[in-house]
C-alpha cells in the first residue's frame, strides 16, 4: 500500500490518465523475457542494447548461471527455502519485463531519470549470492540434478538460438554450450573422484574468467565514441 498508493498518485496528477486506464497501461509486458535470457550469454552484452532496446544487463558468467541452476535440484537446502528463492526471483526477472514492476522499482515517477534499470544490480547480486550457496553443496548432488541442469540450459540455448538476434555471437555461443557440457562433465567426475576437484576448480576458473574478460571487452568497445540517448515512458502509445 505504501508504494501503489503514492504511484497511483503520481500517474494521476499526469491529467490525461484516467484511473482504469492507468492500470490498463501498467500492465503490459515492456520487454520481451527472450531477449532477457540472450544476456545470459557470452559476448552478448552491448551498451546499446540497454539504451536503445530497453534489455538489462543481466550477465552473471555462464558457471555462475549453472551452479543458480544447480540449487534447485540441490536437496541440501529445505523445499522451502527453494521455493521462496525461486518467487523472489522470478519477481525480480519479471521487474525488468512486466511494466506495472518496473513501476514500483521506480517509484510511480513518469520518467526514469538516467539509468533506466536502476534497480537492476539487485539481479545479478542475488543470482551469484544463490550460485556461492550452491558452489559450496556441489558434492551432494546426484547424476540426474547434474542431467537436468544440462537440459535445461540447453532447452534455453535452443530458445535463444532460434531467435536469431543480430548481437548474438554464434561463434561465442557455441563456446559457451560446449563449455556447459566439458563443466558438467568435470563435476560428476570430481564428485564421484575427488582427486580431480582440482583439475574441475582449475578448469571452472578458466571458463569464468574467460566469460568476463569477453564481456568487459564488448562493452568498452561498444561505448567508443557513442553516447545513446533515448526518451523513456512507462506508457505504450494507444493513440495509433
Amino acid at each position: 500500500a505504501w508504494l501503489l498508493i503514492p504511484i497511483k498518485y503520481s500517474l494521476s496528477v499526469n491529467a490525461k490518465y484516467e484511473f482504469f486506464d492507468i492500470f490498463n497501461r501498467l500492465f503490459f509486458f515492456r520487454t520481451d523475457i527472450i531477449p532477457i535470457l540472450s544476456k545470459f550469454y557470452t559476448g552478448s552484452v552491448l551498451e546499446n542494447q540497454f539504451w536503445l532496446e530497453q534489455i538489462p544487463f543481466v550477465f552473471i558468467g555462464i558457471l555462475c548461471l549453472l551452479f543458480f541452476i544447480l540449487y534447485f535440484f540441490n536437496k541440501t537446502f529445505s523445499v522451502k527455502e527453494r521455493i521462496i528463492t525461486f518467487c523472489f526471483f522470478i519477481f525480480l526477472f519479471l521487474s525488468f519485463s512486466l511494466n506495472c514492476l518496473f513501476v514500483l522499482w521506480n517509484m510511480g515517477v513518469e520518467e526514469p531519470n538516467g539509468t533506466i534499470f536502476r534497480f537492476g544490480f539487485i539481479f545479478p547480486f542475488f543470482t551469484i549470492l544463490i550460485a556461492a550457496k550452491s558452489f559450496k553443496a556441489l558434492d551432494k548432488l546426484t547424476l540426474p540434478n547434474i542431467l537436468l541442469t544440462g537440459f535445461i540450459f540447453i532447452l534455453m540455448s535452443v530458445i535463444v538460438y532460434l531467435q536469431h538476434y543480430s548481437y548474438t555471437d554464434y561463434f561465442l555461443f557455441s563456446i559457451d554450450v560446449l563449455s556447459v557440457f566439458v563443466f558438467l562433465s568435470l563435476l560428476y567426475l570430481a564428485i564421484k573422484k575427488p582427486k580431480l576437484t582440482a583439475l574441475f576448480l582449475s578448469v571452472a576458473a578458466l571458463i569464468h574468467f574467460y566469460n568476463l574478460y569477453v564481456n568487459t571487452e564488448r562493452v568498452i568497445a561498444s561505448q567508443r565514441g557513442c553516447c545513446y540517448s533515448k526518451e523513456i515512458s512507462y506508457f505504450k502509445d494507444y493513440s495509433e
